[in-house]
This record gives structure tokens, C-alpha cells and sequence, in this order.
């Protein structure tokens, strides 16, 4: 049988413990939207933050109950870090975020300049 963990162990163990949230990418005709998967976190626990061109998603797991006495442990309990340097065409500034069942969804618009553009032809003489 495993034996437990003192509490300074594990919160120096989890203070060193990150993961790569796994993500997906998707481009839209005005927007790219990443999803980002970061299972056991409070929606006021992330932290998305845009500077110099980089998005950094930050979310802090809570730690397992302390007073309870495991016999195995295989899930890893650790923070979510992960960071994307966007291209100039999107505006990382307006970036909106909606999180929902463990899924954070950020929306990234394209930059006005960086869209497609349709440009009105008035027919008449020249």
C-alpha cells in the first residue's frame, strides 16, 4: 500500500507540476478559435492574457482534498499552461473567451485589415 503524502511533498510537487492543455485550432472566415481542454478547473481559476503578440492561457487546478487517504494515485494534479504567438493579421486584443464543461473556447477575430474585402461596382459610363 502507498503511503501518503506529507502536504509540504505534494505542494512542492505540485507547485513544479504543468501540463500542455491539448487543444484545437480552427480558422473561420473571420476568426480562428482555439479549444483548449483543462479538466478540473473553476472557470475563475483561468487567466488569458494578450501582450506583445503572444496569448498566454494560464488555469490553476485546486488541489485533492488533503484529508483523504489514497490508496493509488495515477492522476497527476497540476496547473495549465499554454502559449501561442499570433500572427499580425489577428487582433489578439478583442480575443473573447466562454468556458463550458471543462473546455475553454477562445475566439480570436482577424485584424479589419487582414479580411476579405468586397468591393461594390456601380455600373455607368466611364
Amino acid at each position: 500500500m502507498q503511503q501518503p503524502v506529507s502536504q509540504a511533498t505534494e505542494n512542492a510537487v505540485r507547485s513544479a507540476t504543468s501540463f500542455r492543455p491539448n487543444i484545437d485550432i480552427v480558422s473561420a472566415e473571420n476568426e480562428v478559435v482555439i479549444l483548449a481542454d483543462v479538466p478540473g478547473v473553476e472557470a475563475e481559476a483561468i487567466e488569458v492574457k494578450f501582450d506583445r503578440g503572444v496569448l498566454e492561457l494560464y488555469a490553476k487546478v485546486s488541489p485533492r482534498n488533503p484529508r483523504r487517504t489514497a490508496l493509488s494515485e495515477e492522476y497527476a494534479v497540476g496547473d495549465f499552461r499554454r502559449a501561442f504567438q499570433l500572427a499580425e493579421e489577428f487582433d489578439g486584443a478583442k480575443t473573447s473567451a466562454e468556458f463550458h464543461d471543462g473546455v475553454l473556447c477562445l475566439r480570436i477575430p482577424k485584424a479589419a485589415l487582414a479580411r476579405t474585402q468586397r468591393v461594390q461596382i456601380r455600373a455607368g459610363k466611364g
